[in-house]
Parts: C-alpha cells; sequence; structure tokens
C-alpha cells in the first residue's frame, strides 16, 4: 500500500496507478517503508512524543484528494448509469407486449356498485376515478361496511340525465348521395379502424341519424370524409372555395357534444373524425387542441384503461378499444410534428391491443363472449394488423420524442446529462426499430419488385414504410448539427443515415402515389412549418416533409458526390411531386 492510505491498494509499479493518476509523488518504496516500520517500533523517537512529520501530514492529504476522486468519479458513473439504465429499460420494454391492464381497473369497475349500494350513483354520470380520488375511498367505506353490516337491499337508481335530443336541425346529403359518401369514407379509410362498417351501414339504412343526434353528427362527419374521394358535383355545390364536404362538417360544433351530462364512445368517435377531417385544412393546429379535450373526456370515461364493467358488450368494449388507440395515435403523431410533448404517454393507457379481427367476421353485437363474436380465418390476411403495427411504431416514436427531444430540466431529472448518453439512447432506439420491423405482418412488407396485389395492403404497407422511415430519421436527427464543427465525422454519420432513410421513405411515396393517386398516405401533411408549393401551402412535418428538408441538407452540406446529390435532388422533388398532388385530399 502506499504510504498512509488505507482501502487503496497499490499495484507495485514505480510509480503506482492512484498516484499517477492524481499526479503525486509515489510513497511506494522499500526504503520508505522500512523507515515507518522502524518509527513503529520506537526507534528513532529516543526524544519522546513527536509532532506527525511532515511527509505524514502530506500522506494524509493524498490518501484525503483519493477518496474525494474517487467518490466523485463513483457519483459521476452513477448518474450517467441510473439515467441510461432508466432510458434503456423503457426502450427495451418496447420490444414485448402491451403491459397487461392493471389491478386498479377492476376496483374503478368497483366504484358503480358501491355507488349504487349508496344509492346515489346515476348510470349516465360515471366517470373514471383514480387511487388517489375521493371516489375510492367512499368505495373503500362502503366495503367495510358491506363487510360488517352487510349489503342493504338494492334499488334501482333513478336516471335524472337529460336524453339526446332528435336530429332535427342538419341537412344531409340527398339519400344516393349519402349512400355513395359513407361507402368512400369505408373504402379509403382502411388505415383507421374507428367504425364499425356493418353496423354503421345497417343504422344509415335504418335512418338512425333522423332520429339521433348522436348518430346524425358521426354521419354528417363520415359524408364530410368521403367526399374528399367522390366526383359528385353535389359534393361541391354549397362549398364553394372551401374543401369537399364542408358544407356537411360545418354543421357540427367542434366540441359541442362534450358539452352534455355524460360522454359517449359516440362522442369521442366524433372528435377522431373531426381531427381527420381538419388535419388536411389550412389551420390543421386546432387538432391539437381537439386531441388533448376529447383525451380529457376519454379519461372522465376511463377509456385509457381496460374496461371491466361487465354490462359493457365485448363489440362495445373493441370499439371502445380502438376510438382510445386512435386517439393516441393522432396525439403522439401531431404532437410530434408540432414539437409538443404528448398529452398523455403511453404508459397512462393501459389497454389491451386491438383484436386483429376485420370488420365483416364479427357476430351480433348482443354477443358477450370475445371468443364467440371475433372470428378472423386463420388463412385471410387482416386489415387491422396494420393499424397494431402502428401502434408498437407509435411507442417508439412517442420515447424517442420524450427521451431524444427533451428539455434540459427533464434530462437533469432522470440523470441524462453525461457526455455520450444521446449515443447509447440512439442506439437502444435503433434495436427497438430493427426488432419491430421484423415483426411486421408477411402482406404488409414491402417489396418493389414484387408489389402487393391488394390494394388495401398495398396503401397500408406504404404508409406503413414511410412512417418507419420517418421514425428512423426522428432518432437520428439529434445527432444532426450543421455547426457543429468539433464533431464533423460524427455528424455527418447521422446524416447519412437520416439520408438513406429519406431517399427510401421518398420511393416509396412515389410508387404508391403512382398506383394510387387518390389515395394519401397516413400521417403524410401534418401542420407547420408551411412549405410553398404552387399556389398552396403544404402543411407537413411528418414522413415526406421530413424526407425533402433531410435531402436538402444533405446537398447543401456538400456532403455526397455528384450522383449522390442528383440522387438527392430527384428524391426531394418526388417528395414534393406527392406532396402537391394531394392538396386536394
Amino acid at each position: 500500500m502506499c504510504a498512509g492510505v488505507k482501502k487503496a491498494s497499490c499495484d507495485g509499479r514505480d510509480p503506482c496507478g492512484l498516484c499517477a493518476k492524481l499526479n503525486r509523488t509515489c510513497a511506494y518504496d522499500e526504503q520508505s517503508i522500512h523507515h515507518t516500520q522502524l518509527a513503529s517500533n520506537g526507534v528513532g523517537s529516543l526524544s519522546g512524543p513527536s509532532l506527525p512529520s511532515r511527509q505524514y501530514v502530506e500522506d494524509l492529504e493524498m490518501r484525503l484528494q483519493m477518496a474525494e476522486a474517487l467518490l466523485a468519479e463513483e457519483t459521476a458513473g452513477a448518474n450517467e448509469i441510473l439515467g441510461v439504465q432508466l432510458a434503456r429499460r423503457a426502450i427495451r420494454s418496447l420490444k414485448g407486449p402491451v403491459a397487461p391492464p392493471h389491478s386498479d381497473d377492476l376496483a374503478f369497475a368497483d366504484i358503480d356498485a358501491s355507488f349504487q349500494t349508496l344509492r346515489i350513483k346515476d348510470k349516465d354520470t360515471r366517470g373514471f376515478h383514480g387511487k388517489s380520488s375521493g371516489a375510492m375511498l367512499v368505495k373503500t367505506a362502503v366495503d367495510l361496511k358491506n363487510e360488517n353490516l352487510g349489503p342493504p337491499e338494492r334499488m334501482e337508481p333513478v336516471s335524472v340525465s337529460k336524453p339526446r335530443p332528435p336530429a332535427t336541425n342538419y341537412t344531409f346529403p340527398d339519400e344516393d348521395l349519402l349512400f355513395s359518401l359513407v361507402s368512400l369514407y369505408f373504402e379509403n379509410n382502411t388505415f383507421l379502424p374507428l367504425l364499425h362498417r356493418p353496423s354503421f351501414e345497417r343504422a344509415v339504412r335504418h335512418r338512425s341519424h333522423r332520429a339521433d343526434e348522436a348518430m346524425a353528427r358521426t354521419v354528417l362527419l363520415v359524408c364530410a370524409l368521403g367526399a374528399r374521394y367522390s366526383t359528385d358535383p353535389r359534393v361541391h355545390l354549397s362549398s364553394a372555395g372551401k374543401a369537399p364536404g364542408w358544407q356537411w362538417f360545418e354543421q357540427v360544433q367542434i366540441c359541442q357534444h362534450f358539452r352534455s351530462e355524460y360522454t359517449s364512445i359516440i362522442d369521442v368517435q366524433c372528435s377522431c373524425l373531426t381531427i381527420m377531417f381538419l388535419d388536411a385544412t389550412a389551420n390543421p393546429r386546432i387538432c391539437w387542441n381537439i386531441i388533448g379535450f376529447a383525451l380529457r373526456a376519454g379519461q372522465d370515461i376511463g377509456l385509457h384503461r381496460f374496461n371491466m364493467d361487465s354490462r359493457a358488450t365485448a363489440f362495445e368494449r373493441e370499439l371502445e378499444r380502438r376510438a382510445s388507440w386512435v386517439l393516441l395515435l393522432f396525439d403522439t403523431q401531431i404532437g410530434a410534428a408540432l414539437g409538443r410533448g404528448s398529452t398523455l404517454e403511453s404508459h397512462e393507457f393501459e389497454l389491451h391491443m386491438p383484436i386483429i379481427c376485420d370488420d365483416e367476421y364479427w357476430s351480433s353485437p348482443e354477443t358477450t363472449n370475445p371468443r364467440d363474436i371475433f372470428r378472423q380465418p386463420p388463412e385471410k390476411p387482416s386489415v387491422v394488423a396494420f393499424f397494431n403495427c402502428m401502434i408498437h411504431l407509435n411507442r417508439i416514436l412517442a420515447l424517442s420524442c420524450k427521451i431524444l427531444y427533451s428539455s434540459d430540466s427533464e434530462r437533469l431529472q432522470v440523470g441524462l446529462e453525461a457526455e455520450g448518453w444521446q449515443g447509447k439512447i440512439v442506439g437502444e432506439l435503433e434495436s427497438a426499430l430493427n426488432a419491430w420491423f421484423e415483426i411486421i405482418p408477411h402482406h404488409l412488407r414491402w417489396d418493389p419488385s414484387f408489389p402487393i396485389q391488394d390494394d388495401t395492403f398495398f396503401d397500408q404497407s406504404a404508409a406503413l414504410h414511410c412512417a418507419y422511415h420517418h421514425t428512423r430519421i426522428v432518432i437520428h436527427r439529434p445527432l444532426i448539427s450543421a455547426v457543429d464543427r468539433l464533431r464533423p465525422v460524427l455528424s455527418h454519420k447521422f446524416l447519412q443515415i437520416c439520408t438513406v432513410a429519406a431517399r427510401a421513405c421518398s420511393r416509396v411515396a412515389e410508387i404508391q402515389h403512382r398506383r394510387r393517386p387518390n389515395n394519401p398516405i397516413l400521417f403524410s401533411k401534418v401542420h407547420k412549418p408551411t412549405l410553398h408549393v404552387g399556389h398552396s401551402n403544404i402543411h407537413s412535418q411528418t414522413a415526406l416533409f421530413t424526407s425533402a428538408i433531410v435531402l436538402l441538407m444533405n446537398v447543401w452540406g456538400g456532403a455526397g458526390n455528384v450522383i449522390e446529390t442528383t440522387e438527392d435532388l430527384d428524391g426531394f422533388h418526388r417528395c414534393i411531386l406527392v406532396l402537391r398532388a394531394q392538396r386536394r385530399q
């Protein structure tokens, strides 16, 4: 050991490693050790007690410095390891299935029963209550009372909620046009399975929208969305200078349906339809506000948790589950496009994934057993499989934005301030993205040499792979800096990764547009910043817009040769071509 230093073993070198690290003179030599041993045996202390020698004081100082250095090193390492480990654990959890429902969901459902025993429960005003709520405390008290005194006699609660008013003030399309627009909506909206087509079309044929206000709003919004794909001149009669379908959309007042005494699944579905329509308008940022409102309303009725209500059928639970995931998908995609955090984090949603079963294979809505209602033929690929793939990819995008684009204060809270943390996190996210890519169903895999024959699966595959390339750009983009002169090689490496992804995205979009010009790719146009194309404003910061800007960055940076520069310019023009063609939709 070095003199006076305990618990710090000398490695026997001259000087030892610890002394060299502190730039101190090493006290390790046999002569000094022999002198110390003699002094400890009383030799050399003939004059009686003496003060500590200067060498001894210096040794103590060195020992203190060593301890402080080791402590600082361990503390810094612990901070870095803690932050990176927490992020790594969260990222690796994305490779597994969505977490099962929380045990508290059962307690939430039990609150209904507890309130009914108190005779204060109105069936139409129930809402979600978490563990810290007063309702949960009431449940505990009621359970305690029932355990000791027995349950009281059951009385049916009297509902004081106002019934939904009939639809008397709406103007619908002519009946033949209405049926056509509804059909066009379902034929072209194969990405987000928000509504159950057979039951919805059956309700339209029975003219339910003429008697029920909620159904009326839903039908008007579906007609407005279907009008984008219609060639019927009647879709433009009352919409001079406005988007097709505006005459039906403007009859539905935004979020007015949430003013009633209770929120229903139809209200949430109407919010999703409203977002889908406004997403392509001149001021789509209003979607951000509607998403927040709808998510809070959905929370109020517990849509973010697994529905344990025994009164709900499997049919109803699946529609609620779909609406919840659609909202969460919108929240992440539009939040990423605007550079804003998600209203709700994905871990706040404790839901089962949507059941992979197409609408035509659902049985009667009154069926309660999921095994009896959802029967997708095993030999037939499902349209809903795309939606589930997008949900998993969306989880990677959400976590990427939360970690890599977080504020300094957020990073400090979780210990992500050490040098090089971004590279480690990017590596983990890239691994999660690659793992996701490997589980894409065969019928949705993109291969230009062997194009998918089915138009629906072709569109879905194009949307899925554009979203995949866009997510890769989002992951690597923070490590690109136009003014980073200290790490030009590293910055160039990540720019090249983004450029390769942007080129691939532009090719997929062009091929899809060439074959399906009237069917825009999902999330291919959203929000600021504004890109002026011809006489229109294309608001986009998703796959196509991001790819176009990355390709321009690579050209302006002069990183490639003439061939690569030409290729990047071609890719840029491909993106602009597709964006311009999608103006009408």
